[in-house]
């Protein structure tokens, strides 16, 4: 089981505090395999893992982010279900990969930049990696929003022909104190 729990009065998390506010810090908190399958156990199950099959309690843990069923008797991977489940990159790099995509605001990261900078060995994991990525992102059948939610800078209003982004009229600009 792991260590984090979530710090602020209203349980939600806090930058620099459940999650790296930077990337020295990332690196420090999820510098092995061990520590972020500890994060993604929190993560995904913070009152205690459950059974993706049958919805019970997976309480026995054989060994580390695996679980066995405690009603099905099935064994329960951290990562059953996810992207991650039965790669073989390190779920250290995949994390890095998911912090560089994710704090840079302009575009995101590409997969020769992530090829250069993470111990990946070819062009083509690293594509993949980012393809798994936007595909979890993307916005079909998506929820909305709720909760807690944390953005920089944001435009309202609609597509208008004309000039894109910060030039286009007929949209508000939203800065977040």
């Amino acid at each position: 089981m792991s260590d984090f729990t979530a710090n602020s009065a209203d349980g939600h998390p806090v930058v620099g505090v459940d999650y790296p506010a930077d990337l020295a810090q990332f690196r420090s908190w999820l510098p092995s395999d061990q520590a972020c399958l500890d994060y993604l156990d929190w993560l995904r199950w913070p009152a205690g893992s459950v059974c993706p099959h049958c919805a019970a309690d997976a309480t026995s843990g054989d060994r580390a982010g695996r679980y066995r069923c405690a009603r099905c008797r099935r064994r329960v991977s951290v990562t059953t279900g996810t992207i991650f489940h039965d790669t073989r990159a390190p779920l250290s790099v995949w994390f890095e990969a998911a912090w560089l995509l994710t704090v840079n605001k302009n575009a995101g990261v590409s997969a020769a930049h992530l090829h250069q900078i993470l111990p990946i060995n070819s062009y083509q994991t690293a594509w993949t990696m980012l393809a798994k990525f936007h595909s979890v992102m993307s916005s079909a059948n998506s929820q909305l929003l709720a909760g807690h939610i944390e953005l920089d800078e944001t435009f309202f209003g609609g597509p208008k022909a004309g000039v894109r982004g910060r030039g286009a009229l007929g949209k508000t600009w939203l800065p977040v104190p």
